[in-house]
């Protein structure tokens, strides 16, 4: 599944993530509930995973806006 973001709806979602994240692992901390610490740890994977995501569409990006020096190309082979 693929799902168009802004760059803004990305920083809210971690944004969101992260806050999420924290709150479960205070509560873990302080009520022990194990169910806590696996929300935390969900919220931290799907935290990962967009992450990781945004930064291979920013590489991506910059490889194909990249300037490209004609003199750096390999010789063309006649056919």
């Amino acid at each position: 599944m693929n799902i168009e973001l802004t760059d803004d709806e990305v920083k809210t979602i971690l944004a969101a993530l992260s806050i999420y994240q924290d709150a479960k692992e205070d509560a873990w901390l302080s009520q022990g509930w194990s169910s806590d610490q696996e929300e935390a740890g969900s919220a931290q994977w799907v935290w990962q995973k967009i992450a990781e995501q945004r930064d291979l569409e920013r590489t991506e990006a910059e490889i194909r806006n990249a300037p490209v020096d004609p003199f750096s190309l390999p010789p063309r082979e006649e056919t």
